[in-house]
């Protein structure tokens, strides 16, 4: 049933179902309605019935709906602004309280909502289509049987222009993928969650004016199992292979904890270069604050026997110790002060032959051993061989020797401790990790090559050097006597 005042429509519904519209009773014949009702209507003629939906005819007889914008739209048994002001004013005390509360919604003209119709929002947007993409990935990994699914977790490590570690708080980022997955497209997702993670993060400000390069060709891949690491040779490695041929290869080179093939869990790090803006101090306009480091400063001469002053100032040192704390973590930490190691020069001419001589000790498979003298005790100094190696591979080389150095110390110490207590005697063991640091040049001495050098190390151009790379090992010496005396 509808009634027509001056200012409003009241409509209700009639028990048929059907829709009248009758008179109102200030302007129209009541002779349909019964006494009780023409009563009722003259005491309280612009009083509407509960449940009645209230509008102008003019602002509410047409309410459009548009997808996307429920604002400009009146819903089923909502009113609008005027309507509701009208009802609070007329309806009583107990009808009110039967009222539910409404959003307010301001009367539109049909022309605001014909223009806005065409910026509604598409199923095409960015987050449909991501919430889309994982839908689809966790229906494809529910058809794959659990002992089928690896489960990859992806960490982060920063390495400035100096080759130097910089450890990232984020936390690492795992994610499901098939056994039959490439290990291409894991690492493409992953690194894109670490790489919007971590510019999003606060742990990007924290040195003043760095670019970050994700770039696959940039960034160093490894694998982590506890403490050890395993340097992942992207020149080499297949990464169009699957997700479980890289399982086998880890777990057969006894870089997987019995946890992670229990788990079927894979580990890796990419260690991500960034490289510190250069500020102009003669440029007023340059207001960037200057990054502080701090550097302990060492110069490197070229002979065991005689030290010259150079006449240029002293190349900077770095240098890097491995702290070990009492639940057997490590931590890298990088030591002031002003100190001078000698290097002897000329030692290369000597490798080939494999003769100690002229400071050369010895070689292995990837390193070379030379003698130094460091605070005036002699000392160990080892560098990988440029041939099986580069400036980078070398600095992560020896940072996790040194590392594996410090915890084998930790075991062969508990286990001293565990033999003692057992009143067991054994064989001394010891390794040499006492005051062994990581020593790198920031300021390249003068020299007659490169570094690193990339031609074979007994070339004639490069029988003086002292260093091929500038980033190396020093070990202490350890004493031997009785039947270990050589």
């Amino acid at each position: 049933m509808t009634y027509t005042s001056e200012d409003h429509t009241f409509t209700t519904p009639t028990k048929s179902g059907d829709q009248k519209d009758v008179p109102s009773p200030e302007h129209g014949d009541n002779a349909h309605l019964t006494g009780l009702e023409q009563d009722k209507k003259a005491s309280n003629p612009t009083k509407p019935k509960q449940g009645f939906s209230l509008g102008t005819q003019r602002e509410c007889e047409t309410r459009p709906q548009i997808n996307g914008f429920a604002i400009f739209g009146l819903p089923s048994g909502e009113n609008c602004a005027k309507c509701r002001v009208f009802l609070k004013e007329n309806l009583t005390e107990l009808e009110m309280n039967t009222i539910q509360p409404v959003v307010t919604v301001a009367h539109t003209p049909n022309s605001s909502l014909e223009n806005t119709a065409g910026n509604a929002p598409s199923l095409d947007s960015m987050s449909l289509l991501m919430a889309a993409k994982v839908n689809e990935k966790k229906a494809r990994l529910k058809e794959v049987h659990q002992g089928q699914l690896f489960t990859v977790e992806l960490s982060m490590m920063l390495i400035d222009e100096n080759a130097k570690h910089h450890k990232c708080q984020l936390s690492p980022f795992p994610d499901m993928f098939a056994a039959t997955d490439p290990i291409e497209a894991a690492l493409v997702q992953l690194v894109k969650k670490v790489e919007t993670s971590f510019l999003q993060s606060q742990y990007s400000h924290q040195f003043p004016g760095a670019s970050y390069d994700f770039s696959f060709s940039s960034c160093m891949l490894q694998a982590l199992s506890g403490r050890k690491t395993y340097s992942i040779d992207k020149g080499t490695f297949d990464f169009k292979g699957s997700l479980e041929s890289l399982f086998l290869k880890l777990r057969s080179s006894g870089y997987l904890s019995k946890t992670d093939q229990d788990t079927r869990k894979i580990c890796l790090q990419i260690i991500v270069p960034f490289s510190l803006d250069s500020f102009d101090d003669d440029d007023p306009s340059s207001t960037a604050s200057k990054p502080q480091r701090k550097r302990k400063h060492s110069h490197v001469d070229d002979g065991l026997s005689q030290i010259s002053k150079p006449s240029k100032p002293k190349p900077n040192l770095s240098s890097t110790v491995c702290r070990l704390f009492p639940n057997g973590d490590t931590e890298f930490e990088e030591l002031p002060g002003d100190y001078e190691i000698e290097v002897p020069k000329g030692w290369s001419q000597y490798a080939q032959g494999g003769v100690p001589k002229g400071g050369y000790l010895l070689k292995g498979f990837y390193k070379y051993a030379v003698s130094a003298r460091f605070e005036g005790k002699q000392v160990a100094l080892f560098m990988q061989k440029p041939t099986m190696s580069s400036s980078v591979l070398n600095s992560a080389a020896l940072r996790s020797e040194l590392d594996l150095l410090v915890q084998g110390n930790r075991f062969a110490q508990s286990f001293r401790e565990r033999a003692f207590a057992a009143k067991a005697h054994i064989p001394k063991l010891e390794y040499n990790v006492e005051n062994a640091f990581l020593g790198m040049v920031t300021l390249p001495f003068q020299c007659s090559y490169d570094l690193p050098m990339d031609d074979k190390i007994v070339e004639a151009s490069v029988t003086e050097a002292s260093l091929l790379f500038d980033t190396f090992l020093v070990v202490p010496l350890l004493q031997t006597k009785g039947i270990y005396t050589k």
